[in-house]
This record gives structure tokens, C-alpha cells and sequence, in this order.
């Protein structure tokens, strides 16, 4: 099963909206894609039946491209998030889709 999150990461120079989707391949295992900055890329990562998510990937902005860890929790519909890389700190929040 899919699941698709419209998401927000606040970073210095103000809110970026973007979209986070995964889906469950087997155990706790989860496979997607983070679409920030005009840009999708993949994550590779774990989520587990109490909702801790956690995952990684490369994160591509508009100057740079750097490799990236996120934590956090699913509850219900929404999500929350705090990805941390090349000496960065972002909070992610955001709110599962209605397909």
C-alpha cells in the first residue's frame, strides 16, 4: 500500500512544500520518494507498527546536494519529521493525502 504525505520543511529562507510517498515492501521495510525543491529523489528506511519512521537518502536543493537522515513519527494522517545533514537541521510536518 502506497501512502502519499503533502509535507512542509521550514528552512532559513522560509517553508518548502513538497510531497513524501512510501510504501511498505515486506516487515517494517519502506521504499520512496521525498519531491522538495523541483526535485524527487529515493529513500530507503524503516517504519514500524508503533509509527517511529526513519529513513535516508539524498536530498537535492536548489545549491547543493547532500546525503540526509530523517526521524520521526506517523500518527494517523499525519507525520512529522526532523531530517538532519551536511551540518543542517530541518523540521518536516506534514498531512497524509486524500487520494
Amino acid at each position: 500500500m502506497e501512502r502519499i504525505f503533502n509535507i512542509q520543511m521550514m528552512v532559513p529562507l522560509g517553508r518548502r512544500i513538497g510531497t513524501l510517498s512510501f510504501k511498505t515492501s515486506g516487515g517494517q521495510d519502506i521504499d520512496g520518494t521525498l519531491s522538495l525543491f523541483q526535485n524527487e529523489t529515493p529513500f530507503k528506511g524503516k517504519l514500524t507498527p508503533a509509527g517511529e519512521i526513519a529513513f535516508s537518502g539524498r536530498m537535492i536543493t536548489l545549491t547543493r546536494t547532500f546525503p540526509y537522515q530523517a526521524l520521526g513519527r506517523v500518527d494517523g494522517t499525519k507525520i512529522k519529521l526532523e531530517v538532519v545533514g551536511d551540518d543542517s537541521r530541518f523540521n518536516v510536518f506534514g498531512e497524509e493525502a486524500d487520494l
